[in-house]
């Protein structure tokens, strides 16, 4: 047989550890929700062009490297990016990482580059079969 003698000190050390204990609980179910309300700056931009970004699909990120020596293809998606504001041409030869985001809308995806954290070009396409790409530009729809 166990006994405990409660005095009014013990009473109030239980109350605070019960208290600790359930804000612990509390702070640890709130920070997923606290994290999941962070917008990117991707994210931002994308928003203030108007799009909406389909946030139960899969985000992709991948690396790549922005060529020294642009092709052709290079030379008109750069061409694009100017159009817009950016320029890849002063990231040649550094490595990049390009963020799929899937749009609400029929097949729209956004892809945004990024150097050091910093956008510095992208585009809007749209994969269904007719298939087109455009900068990031604001949504006419």
């Amino acid at each position: 047989m166990f006994t405990v003698i409660l005095n009014k000190k013990r009473l109030i050390c239980i109350a605070a550890f019960i208290s600790v204990l359930v804000l612990c609980v509390i702070l640890v179910c709130l920070k997923p929700a606290a994290q999941k309300s962070g917008t990117t700056d991707r994210e931002k931009l994308l928003e203030s062009l108007g799009y909406i970004i389909d946030y139960n699909a899969t985000q992709e990120e991948k690396q790549i490297v922005i060529p020294v020596d642009f092709s052709d293809v290079y030379e008109n998606y750069n061409l694009l990016q100017r159009k817009c504001g950016y320029d890849l041409a002063p990231y040649k030869g550094r490595t990049a990482t390009v963020y799929t985001i899937t749009l609400q809308g029929e097949d729209l995806y956004a892809h945004i580059i990024t150097v050091d954290g910093k956008i510095i070009g992208g585009d809007i396409a749209n994969n269904s079969a007719e298939g087109s790409m455009k900068g990031l530009v604001k949504n006419e729809t």
